[in-house]
């Protein structure tokens, strides 16, 4: 029997820094992953859609979660347990695929926002050094 769980809009289905016990898997609904950068303002990372897999990072890790998310839209999710995605993965080894390629367009996404980040500097810099 699938576990789900049902959230209005604005609802918070976990915080960062709390811990990491379940993936999540999208079945309806939009919700948004944030976390506070070192300025201490929110930035949103990514909004979540149907299908989408999400909370896998800090299972695998044993460690607390990395960002907050919330209900952009009333929405539904799928919850899959540490023990539930292991079994699984042992008698489905290509479902672990899935886990990697949700990992890996991350790691791309997290990569290309920082490169825009260091060209947005740039332009700052050449900026401020153009007026000088």
């Amino acid at each position: 029997m699938k576990t789900r769980q049902y959230l209005k809009e604005g609802q918070i289905l976990f915080r960062e820094g709390s811990q990491s016990d379940f993936i999540f898997v999208v079945e309806k609904g939009e919700f948004e992953v944030s976390r506070q950068n070192r300025d201490g303002r929110v930035e949103v990372i990514d909004v979540l859609r149907p299908d989408d897999i999400f909370g896998e990072l800090g299972v695998i890790e044993s460690r607390p979660r990395t960002a907050t998310v919330r209900a952009l839209k009333d929405g539904v999710v799928a919850i899959v347990s540490k023990e539930e995605m292991l079994r699984t993965v042992r008698q489905n080894p290509q479902a672990l695929m899935l886990i990697l390629k949700t990992m890996a367009q991350r790691v791309r996404q997290a990569s290309q926002q920082g490169r825009k980040k260091v060209l947005r500097a740039r332009s700052k810099y050449d900026l401020a050094s153009q007026a000088v």
